[in-house]
């Protein structure tokens, strides 16, 4: 066993570190042992209660920090604590089956099954510390069976010191392992009659106690971090995503972990997956030990094998959850409902770490077949050999024949050991053999991930970077851009690696949020302004200075295109100390590559702009900030602001320069009347934005995870488990409708919603159902880009009953439209009037009517998605979405003949009240502030939220306002309006169908401006690859230059 848990991995990969739970192990383990047994980090988020650091104290920490004295390499301590986790989960149930009396092949086979589990992939490359529980089951189950029968303080200590070992990191995985022993307990007392209550007393009470007090420590930083931090559970993996894999087949043969399924454009997230999906000899091999265990079930004389059945079903009914989440079993339905009310039943919501339950069971059933197999097949062959004998026997003495008979039991018994020997010894060679080649991960080299690994050695300029700024302890570092997951051109870490480069306190915006609500949100609404490209660059400085950040630090090495985030050339060129309000920048790695990886391609509209490529782009640099204060300061509320809003509103201040100077900014709704008053008295300055909005969040991606402005009062259609909203967490008080900026119609339409918009990854507000009755064509509700589409439906409430006889429906006329609507059912309060068939002229302009009989009194119009063009697929990823451009109710005509089609429906932002009733009469002067939420339109794939801004707010009185404003020239404006702007004469004008989305510089005009630096260039979607119809040309004054039609 020794030789199967270390060799191969320390065969594996020679050098490399893997992404393994936390990359501060490898490289400050002592820091990171000396920070976690405070429950109050300040170096991160702006100040964070911890999430399961203190589990570092034992015994990850310490395996690390040894290691890490002692010289001996990262990758190969890794290697050793991951073959340590195999060996002792082995050793484990030669100890259980040793202690129930088995002993030989079957025991070694069972060892052998469990430590070459499937199970061991869900986790090695990337969370190990997740497979103590799974590598303590077997020593609970054995030591609870003991003290059960002879209770001793030496049972319930190792008891407990197991516990607080596996459960020191993750306690949900150790709840779901800790079902085995309590399973044991129930059969031993009922079913086997091994204990009574004297004895169950005597065992349970020593080891509740001690259990309790080994783990306090661990159990302590939960409670803290429940009362105290952000709700964890809600901003990472949904009930929903993690039941995708979960299915009953696959929990069987120690699968079923959603991450295991994962995959995204480089391939799959846990390469093995590719092997156990889609390879029919493993698959076949892997259900093999099943069906051996199954027999082992069927056929052997374990004792045992009934509670083993147990705690398989018991361990499958629970590892299965909510799977499938559509149709979930009973338990499902219960466990779904039940998350819905309750973090804590949330955070079981990984159920597929029940698993270790079903491996163990599968495990020790194949010993069972082993001993089932070598009891028959030895009787049989001794039984023939006996027949034989006795065939050749002539009649014998009567003396001799007694010595003779005596003689032949033992030689009996011999051959029968030798022979049930020889059979135990061939039936657990074939089972390890079998479980070997079930697990050929162990021997390729996949049990660490050739995606998720680093060299030993970090890129010398990261280490001159950090320590360029370790010099000062009293500020911090604001690191961009933010990221999904740290990956580097030089390795993939999945934690960002400043942190255990310095000791100085960073932020930085990344997947799990870190920090209070407040910073959180701010942090956020700073960076998506990052990310989309529509920040206003000086605005950087001051929001950095606001943090208490005195330096940028700039990672260009990131994987720019794996996950979506800026380009190395956009934020050197935009964050240089000659361009915006910054001090002095420093360079390092000024020599790398930073190509994008040719398998995800990274040519874009971007790349191709205004800004241009260039290869003088550093690594990794850094821009001091001025302005910035210590961490600890006090702040004057004179010349401050209060405002009635959120992060994307100071994000807005900072844009407007009012921030410059470094003031202070106090929440309205974070303070009591009495503070409130006390501010805008002291001379803060009372601002009324419209960035706290009523809106969904997801927290999948670090950008483009905020929903739609919606209605006061709107509730969803449709449950939303990924909906995560930041107001009423962590400190935020919870507003109501008049605390928040919201939404109203104005037309026939009272309210529209949909099912679900944009994609199933990420929000895009740009994609919202309000966009389906806007008269304008070129936006358009548009649902499940990367999805199923059909059954998702778009619901339409009438402002009053009215009669309604037909619908005018357009599908998207822009972006991607590889797919559409093809099958159509409307209902009309709650009554089917019709299932149509749309045809291509529900795909131009000119639309396609629907009519029907007419509908007296309607109030809801449903329109529900039955069909698409391209049916149902297995894999979505290339599809775009659908949905409508325009619809529009047609009404009997006053005349009787055809229809009259209503009005247009306008959808208006009203900004919130709350702070103005607060203040009363002290109100005094005060500004309103409002951005529209307009996007990047290099980015073709995410259409803007509003083309325009359209605000309604009240005052408490009759008042003069002065209008301030900024605007920008916009390249979707069109070409001669453009040039007309910026003084081009209209019959020196030029035009084409189209240029390079984002670029002003890439319109018609730059092919004829003499300038062959500058060009015309068109999108990257040709009319053949993105499915238009519209040729491309070019034309100069009269004359068609490029006309392929």
């Amino acid at each position: 066993m020794a030789v199967v848990s270390y060799l191969p991995l320390l065969a594996t990969h020679a050098g490399m570190v893997p992404a393994d739970t936390k990359q501060y192990l490898y490289l400050d383990p002592g820091q990171l042992l000396a920070k976690a047994p405070s429950l109050w980090d300040p170096s991160v988020g702006m100040g964070t209660v911890t999430h399961q650091n203190i589990g570092y104290l034992w015994p990850m920490g310490p395996w690390y920090w040894l290691f890490d004295t002692s010289g001996v390499p990262d990758w190969v301590a890794q290697r050793l604590w991951l073959g340590t986790l195999l060996f002792l989960a082995g050793l484990g149930v030669r100890y259980l089956m040793g202690s129930r009396g088995y002993r030989g092949w079957a025991v070694t086979a069972a060892a052998f099954v469990y430590l070459l589990s499937p199970y061991t992939l869900h986790y090695a490359a990337r969370i190990s510390a997740l497979l103590m529980p799974w590598t303590a089951l077997p020593w609970l189950i054995a030591l609870t069976a003991s003290a059960l029968v002879r209770p001793r303080w030496w049972k319930a200590s190792l008891i407990a010191l197991i516990v607080a070992t596996a459960g020191s990191v993750n306690l949900t995985s150790l709840l779901y392992v800790l079902i085995g022993p309590l399973l044991w307990i129930l059969w031993s007392w009922i079913v086997l009659g091994e204990t009574n209550r004297h004895r169950l007393w005597k065992a349970l009470w020593p080891t509740a106690l001690l259990g309790f007090a080994t783990s306090a420590w661990s159990l302590a930083g939960l409670m803290v971090q429940g009362g105290f931090g952000v709700p964890i559970v809600g901003f990472t993996e949904t009930l929903q995503a993690v039941s995708v894999g979960s299915a009953a087949q696959e929990v069987m043969r120690g699968l079923g972990y959603w991450f295991f399924y994962g995959n995204d454009n480089l391939g799959p997230w846990i390469e093995p997956a590719v092997d156990y999906t889609q390879h029919l000899w493993l698959i076949a091999a892997s259900f093999g030990i099943v069906l051996i265990a199954l027999a082992g079930a069927t056929f052997s004389r374990f004792p045992e094998r009934g509670f083993l059945l147990w705690m398989m079903l018991g361990g499958a009914v629970v590892a299965v959850g909510a799977h499938p989440w559509d149709s979930p079993t009973l338990a499902g339905h219960m466990f779904i409902d039940a998350s819905r009310d309750s973090d804590a039943v949330l955070a079981l919501r990984s159920t597929a770490r029940a698993v270790p339950l079903v491996a163990l069971s599968v495990s020790l059933l194949c010993g069972a077949s082993v001993a089932a197999f070598a009891d028959r097949t030895s009787h049989v062959f001794a039984r023939r050999r006996l027949e034989r004998q006795a065939a050749s026997l002539t009649d014998p003495d009567p003396e001799d024949a007694g010595r003779s008979a005596a003689d032949g039991k033992v030689r009996q018994a011999t051959r029968l050991r030798r022979a049930e020997h020889a059979s135990a010894r061939l039936a657990g060679v074939g089972v390890i053999a079998l479980a070997l080649v079930a697990q050929p991960s162990l021997w390729t080299g996949d049990m660490v991930g050739s995606e998720l690994q680093r060299s030993e050695n970090l890129p010398p300029y990261w280490t001159a970077a950090a320590d360029s700024i370790s010099r000062d302890v009293d500020t911090r570092v604001w690191e961009l851009p933010g990221i999904d997951f740290a990956s580097y051109r030089w390795g993939n870490t999945v934690d960002p690696v400043t942190p255990g480069l310095t000791d100085r306190a960073t932020v930085a915006r990344e997947l799990i949020p870190l920090g209070g609500s407040y910073p959180m949100d701010l942090l956020a609404a700073a960076d998506r302004r990052l990310q989309e490209q529509v920040v206003d660059w000086d605005s950087i400085g001051p929001l950095a200075a606001l943090m208490n950040a005195d330096t940028l630090l700039v990672r260009n090495d990131l994987a720019f295109e794996r996950y979506g985030t800026p380009r190395p050339e956009v934020l050197s060129a935009h964050l240089d100390d000659e361009r915006v309000d910054l001090s002095d920048r420093h360079d390092f790695g000024t020599d790398v590559d930073l190509s994008a990886d040719v398998r995800l391609g990274g040519h874009d509209e971007t790349e191709l702009g205004d800004l241009g490529r260039s290869d003088d782009v550093p690594a990794v640099f850094t821009v001091d900030v001025d302005n910035a204060r210590n961490i600890h300061a006090a702040v004057p509320a004179v010349g401050g602001f209060v405002l009635d809003g959120a992060g994307e509103g100071i994000v807005d201040l900072a844009a407007q320069g009012a921030l410059d100077r470094n003031p202070l900014v106090l929440y309205s709704h974070a303070v009591d009347d009495d503070a409130l008053r006390q501010a805008v008295s002291s001379g803060a300055e009372l601002v009324v934005s419209d960035s706290l909005r009523r809106q969904g969040r997801r927290w999948g991606s670090v950008r483009d995870n905020t929903g739609y402005t919606e209605q006061a009062g709107e509730e969803p259609l449709e449950y939303d488990p990924s909906d995560a909203r930041l107001p009423g967490t962590s400190g935020w008080p919870a507003p109501d409708d008049l605390d928040m900026t919201v939404t109203e119609f104005d037309g026939p339409i009272s309210q529209i919603q949909a099912s679900d918009y944009g994609n199933v990854v990420s929000l895009t507000p740009g994609d919202r159902p309000a966009l389906a009755v806007d008269n304008d064509v070129d936006t358009a509700w548009r649902v499940d880009a990367f999805g199923p589409a059909i059954g998702e439906r778009l619901v339409i409430d009438l402002a009053e009953p009215t009669d309604v006889s037909a619908l005018h429906l357009i599908q998207p006329l822009s972006g991607s439209r590889n797919r559409w609507i093809t099958g159509l059912a409307v209902r009309i309060d709650d009554h089917l009037v019709g299932r149509i068939s749309l045809e291509r002229t529900s795909r131009l302009r000119v639309g396609q009517i629907v009519r029907f009989p007419t509908q007296k009194g309607a109030t809801r119009i449903e329109l529900l998605i039955e069909d698409t063009n391209v049916g149902q697929q297995l894999d979505y990823r290339r599809y775009s979405g659908v949905g409508f451009a325009d619809v529009r109710i047609g009404v009997p005509s006053e005349s009787g003949q055809g229809e009259r089609w209503l009005p247009s429906t306008v959808e208006w932002t009203v900004l919130p009240q709350q702070t103005i009733g607060r203040l009363g009469r002290q109100v005094g002067a005060f500004s309103v502030l409002m951005s529209r939420r307009r996007g990047n339109e290099a980015e073709v794939t995410h259409p803007e939220e509003e083309a325009a801004m359209r605000r309604r707010f009240s005052v408490d009185q009759e008042r003069a306002f002065a209008v301030e404003g900024a605007a920008r020239l916009s390249p979707s404006a069109g070409e001669v309006p453009i040039d007309l702007l910026v003084g081009i004469p209209d019959d020196a004008g030029a035009a084409s169908s189209g240029s390079l989305p984002g670029s002003i510089a890439s319109r018609a005009h730059a092919a004829f401006d003499g300038d062959l630096a500058t060009a015309w260039q068109t999108s990257f979607r040709t009319p053949v690859s993105g499915g238009f119809d519209d040729p491309v040309w070019l034309q100069y004054g009269s004359e068609d230059l490029i006309n392929p039609a």
